[in-house]
């Protein structure tokens, strides 16, 4: 279309230009709202997923941690005799039967820090505290648990350990040493 002095107008002048440039505004806010809502939508489902399956993994591995403490009848009926038991072991350097006396998570780890201190002698204190000086128990009210520290003769700091007890087989193991 002309103007009156033979030019032509420009584009940004007509209705139609602006009525697509509206719906081209509109459709993109429309797509882009559609497109995050999807993206938000599947990951919801997949973080569902990975809760599930976190759900399962779990539940599985809560079952192989209780058929290990059924199974487990390491230990004594008293934590003194649980302790008594594991210095034995270490005194016979019987180190696989030592980290029996652990809880069963905590054996594999315990048996690996044995092999190192066999190399250096590294129980010979525990054991020459146990057989000439003292052990103070006391039982730890707020967790049920149990603490006995060996002190060395003539020695104010102790060798600390705490034990906690199987509720499957009613034996005592240790926690901590």
């Amino acid at each position: 279309m002309k103007t009156a002095a033979g030019t032509r107008r420009p584009i940004y002048f007509r209705w139609w230009f602006w009525l697509g440039f509206l719906v081209l505004i509109l459709g993109t806010f429309y797509l882009k709202s559609y497109f995050d809502w999807r993206g938000d939508y599947d990951l919801s489902h997949t973080d569902e997923y990975a809760r599930g399956l976190a759900a399962q993994l779990l539940h599985y591995q809560s079952q192989q941690l209780d058929e290990q403490y059924k199974n487990d009848t390491y230990g004594g009926d008293t934590p003194e005799e649980t302790l008594r038991l594991f210095v034995e072991a270490i005194e016979k350097k019987d180190f696989n039967l030592a980290s029996k006396y652990f809880i069963p998570e905590d054996q594999k780890a315990a048996l690996s820090k044995f092999e190192i201190s066999r190399e250096i002698d590294g129980t010979k204190g525990l054991v020459d505290a146990y057989k000439s000086g003292r052990v103070e128990g006391e039982e730890l009210k707020a967790t049920g648990n149990y603490q006995l520290r060996v002190y060395a003769k003539g020695d104010t700091i102790p060798f600390l350990f705490r034990l906690t007890k199987n509720t499957f087989t009613n034996k005592w193991k240790i926690l901590e040493p």
